[in-house]
């Protein structure tokens, strides 16, 4: 949802969030997110509001990703994912 100030129109949480995500969790492009939440939400933001949200929610989260990144370091696995293994000629 939008609101009117005197500095223009204000997004909420659910438009940068939608707008981090996008960047963030699916590699779109700035211009690429903007256009996206123009068409699926009615929100009209330029490329520059999407690049200032993801960059405060950078700051925001720095000191998280590094404490996360520093307790990762000390696991023995740090990567697992779904795909079959072949072992012995047969998935595992």
């Amino acid at each position: 949802m939008r609101r009117r100030g005197r500095r223009g129109t204000q997004y909420g949480p659910s438009v940068k969030a939608a707008a981090v995500y996008g960047c963030g969790a699916q590699f779109l492009p700035f211009a690429r997110v903007s256009r996206l939440l123009g068409n699926l939400c009615g929100a009209r933001v330029s490329t520059g509001f999407v690049h200032a949200v993801v960059t405060e929610a950078t700051r925001r989260l720095g000191r998280f990703t590094s404490h996360l990144a520093a307790l990762l370091h000390l696991e023995k696995v740090l990567h697992v994912d779904a795909t079959s293994t072949r072992l012995d000629g047969g998935f595992k």
